[in-house]
């Protein structure tokens, strides 16, 4: 089949109406979307059954409401997708009705798109036009900057959003998208490129929604790890090997925590498995600590009906809001130590007002708020849990969920093996004899704790940055030997760095796993003379 582009300005009842367009021919779709089901008459259960979640909301976010403020879609009517591919191998190929093979693909372009220049590159790239080169179009460098990102629709009626990368809300000081990474997209022979996380929508036959968020967080890791990403009907395939408890593979009725750390040990990467319900700071803090060191979270949540917990859903957390964007009031975890008591130094990421998350059931970067409230269960005691608040904005009626995460589930370097919670219990162990050492240096108070595991290259880089003199960094490059990740717990007043405790992540919870403690603050740096005189640490200082 030949391969054609088609330009439609966008508008979220052209974007629906085009999705519709391609996957009807395979059975009716969920209609009543862009707001046509509000009215005083309709509740919000009606609504719900009438829309397509993750096409409205992927409409509400392309538009200028939901910040990437589109203005023109090019459509790809012929486009081969490895993950669908996969599927269909393993699953379409052998039903009845005759899937195709093929998907369509739609391209992003932000309102500043020049029109005759879409027409122009159509034009280029139309069989039979004169053989010049793509990149001879003038205003090509502005093309490129307005690509917004593309979806893959899949030949179903109903779980036909494919493989979908789109740029992240405007990422400005206070949101943190530290899981995504550089996409290169080839059009026709042209090339773009765009930074975002892949999402789909899981198609209930060879993936559920543990599989699709494994898939997403695999898209970041695999470019670490250095692995071929698997598709999700892989996935699943490697989850359900040994242990297949829902008695089949296909169709995926979905996966369970051990069959999630199954698959992530297929990948030869190790699952960190956490349960955090009921601690919800070192939940927060956990997600802070992994996801700013670009390092994504799979969140096992379950849902409140009432005063009861039920079933269990998986989602790829990917992103964060700064913890200085917290209100004053927001409960926090602090280091607990025999001479710390009073001095309040407090865990930054346990303050995370709200993460973005990749859920299946709705759409890339769904807005996931904490709730600090407790809850009540049906025998009415109140529980402090991991509870948030799910943020749908489906049309004009926006909707919210509640949850309560249960389990953490993060796909690691196997060497990767200290817990964040040890270095939580070091931190503060190393912190108390420092204070009775050096009390001063702990006064004023309000200090803050920052936790996170760097690859020993990049800590090394920004190292060399940091305001030393040359031959204390050249000495400290030269006698610390590095494992290939390296914990840095943080020491900081007002954002101020004051000193790195270093953690060799190779060692086991038994073994003395502190590295080197670096002062980066002066008011630090000439006291380490007088604290290595006193012999209190068994790890070198610096400088």
């Amino acid at each position: 089949m030949r391969n054609r582009l088609t330009a439609v300005p966008f508008t979220k009842a052209n974007f629906s109406l085009l999705v519709r367009s391609l996957v009807e021919p395979y059975g009716p779709v969920k209609r009543g979307d862009e707001g046509t089901v509000d009215g005083p008459d309709v509740s919000a259960a009606q609504a719900e059954r009438q829309e397509h979640r993750q096409l409205v909301y992927l409409a509400n976010y392309l538009a200028d409401g939901g910040g990437l403020d589109c203005g023109w879609m090019l459509l790809e009517n012929h486009y081969i997708d490895h993950e669908y591919m996969d599927a269909f191998a393993a699953y379409y190929s052998r039903c009845l009705k005759p899937y195709p093979n093929f998907c369509q693909r739609i391209h992003f372009f932000d309102r500043k798109t020049n029109e005759s220049l879409l027409s122009g590159l159509m034009q280029k790239l139309t069989p039979g036009a004169a053989k010049e080169s793509v990149e001879q179009l003038p205003d090509l460098a502005s093309l490129r900057k307005s690509y917004l990102g593309f979806t893959v629709v899949r030949p179903h009626n109903q779980t036909f959003i494919g493989l979908t990368v789109l740029k992240p809300l405007d990422a400005d000081a206070n949101r943190c998208f530290c899981c995504t990474r550089v996409y290169s997209v080839n059009l026709m022979g042209m090339d773009f490129s765009l930074k975002g996380l892949a999402f789909q929508q899981q198609d209930g036959a060879v993936s559920a929604c543990a599989a699709t968020a494994l898939w997403s967080a695999f898209h970041k890791t695999a470019f670490e790890a250095r692995f071929r990403i698997p598709s999700p009907a892989e996935i699943t395939n490697s989850a359900t090997r040994f242990n297949v408890s829902g008695g089949r593979s296909f169709p995926s009725a979905g996966l369970s925590t051990t069959q999630i750390c199954d698959a992530i040990r297929a990948t030869d990467l190790e699952p960190e498995l956490l349960t955090v319900a009921d601690t919800p700071e070192i939940c927060r803090a956990t997600l802070h600590a992994y996801l700013s060191s670009g390092m994504p979270v799979v969140a096992l949540m379950k849902w409140e009906k009432g005063n009861e917990l039920h079933g269990l859903h998986a989602v790829t957390v990917v992103g964060y809001r700064n913890p200085g964007t917290a209100s004053p009031d927001a409960p926090a975890y602090r280091l607990d130590g025999k001479n710390l008591a009073g001095l309040s130094i407090e865990l930054r990421g346990s303050r995370i007002p709200e993460c973005y998350v990749h859920d299946d059931r709705t759409g890339p970067y769904t807005r996931l708020f904490f709730d600090d409230t407790p809850f009540v269960n049906k025998e009415r005691k109140e529980l402090h849990l991991s509870r948030v608040v799910l943020d749908y904005r489906w049309g004009k009626r926006p909707r919210t969920e509640h949850a309560v995460i249960d389990k953490l589930i993060i796909p690691v370097y196997p060497k990767l093996r200290l817990k964040f919670q040890k270095v939580l219990d070091w931190s503060a162990r190393t912190f108390d004899q420092l204070v009775k050492a050096v009390p001063e240096l702990f006064d004023p108070p309000g200090l803050q704790l920052d936790v996170s595991f760097q690859l020993a290259r990049s800590y090394k880089n920004d190292f060399a940055l940091f305001d030393l003199p040359a031959a204390d960094r050249a000495t400290f490059l030269y006698s610390v030997s590095f494992p290939r990740y390296v914990g840095v717990a943080r020491l900081l007043r007002q954002d101020v760095a004051l000193l790195d405790l270093l953690f060799d992540m190779t060692e086991s919870e038994l073994g003395f796993p502190v590295l080197a403690m670096v002062a980066r603050d002066k008011s630090v740096v000439k006291r380490v003379p007088e604290l290595r005189d006193k012999e209190l640490f068994l790890f070198p200082l610096f400088p």
